[in-house]
């Protein structure tokens, strides 16, 4: 019987009957998200594979070229004897390089220390930033709401439902750039972000720099974050797109956070290896938050 029922049955321990308590739940948002629309193409195109079905792959913006051979090379050669944890903070000559590149790129001054921090991708990035600026539930005058164009990359959208937030659809223009316009005072007094992504996936459209401008002064305005994905900003026809960061009357960036990625300019999306850069106290946020949930990016990466 077991020491336990042996003292249950000579009655030293009380037989009392409790209702039994409800299982754990998961987060209920889970049971809202849409199905994760890169997952679905997988699979279908994997059946239509396995049926000799030759595919020209319009899904995931997924590289089939090479990895430049110095990029490999690069990598090689940073593999060290010894592994140790990374810092999360990444290393000081990646931030120094990301901070010489945006200043070439976007005729702006970056401070490695203060406006800018590697990410695992662009997606780290994208994903976190929500949970750094959007209030908890039951905070007074919460701000909950996240903009998101209509026609957008799902993981804006899904971790603002993660976070117990509430998207806001914003509305395309003719010229496929969302309608800056729709973000009324009562919206933008509840925004916590708004997300910008140029060029636009899946459309190509570029944001001109006054447009930034415009998100930026409504940003100032009514307090809310500038959120700009670039993941394709190395890619054009004639000329280099813009970007937000260049937008910025203020020196420190208020307001404002750009996100970048190698995985499409540099055909390295296993690498993952990202950026984001702007609003200091942001960067720092997310400096402070990065080593608790372990995506420090490895340092071979780093060096590569």
């Amino acid at each position: 019987m077991g020491r336990y029922g042996e003292r249950h049955a000579a009655g030293i321990i009380p037989h009392v009957t409790t209702p039994v308590p409800a299982p754990f739940g998961l987060n209920r948002a889970i049971a809202d998200l849409r199905p994760y629309a890169f997952t679905q193409l997988r699979a279908r195109q994997d059946e239509l594979a396995a049926q000799g079905v030759r595919l020209i792959n319009f899904g995931v913006g997924d590289p089939e070229d090479e990895t430049p051979q110095f990029i490999r090379d690069a990598l090689v050669a940073s593999i060290s004897p010894a592994s140790r944890y990374p810092t999360a903070a990444g290393l000081p000559a990646l931030r120094q390089a990301i901070a010489s590149w945006l200043g070439r790129r976007f005729s702006v001054t970056v401070d490695p220390e203060r406006h800018v921090l590697p990410a695992n991708g662009a997606k780290e990035a994208l994903y976190n930033l929500t949970s750094l600026v959007l209030d908890p539930p039951g905070t007074p005058g919460r701000r909950d709401l996240v903009a998101v164009p209509e026609l957008a990359y799902q993981v804006y959208g899904d971790s603002v439902l993660l976070h117990h937030g509430e998207v806001f659809p914003l509305p395309l223009g003719p010229d496929w750039l969302p309608d800056l316009d729709a973000i009324t005072p009562e919206i933008g007094r509840r925004l916590a972000i708004l997300w910008l992504n140029s060029p636009h996936n899946p459309t190509g459209s570029v944001a001109p720099v006054a447009h930034y401008r415009r998100a930026l002064d409504l940003a100032h305005h009514y307090g809310f974050l500038v959120a700009s994905d670039e993941a394709y900003s190395e890619l054009w026809f004639d000329a280099p797109p813009a970007g937000l960061l260049e937008a910025c009357a203020d020196p420190d960036f208020s307001h404002a956070i750009a996100v970048n990625t190698l995985s499409k300019r540099s055909n390295m999306t296993a690498y993952r290896s990202g950026l984001i850069a702007g609003d200091a106290r942001v960067v720092a946020a997310m400096k402070n938050v990065r080593p608790r949930i372990g995506v420090a990016t490895p340092e071979f990466i780093q060096k590569a």
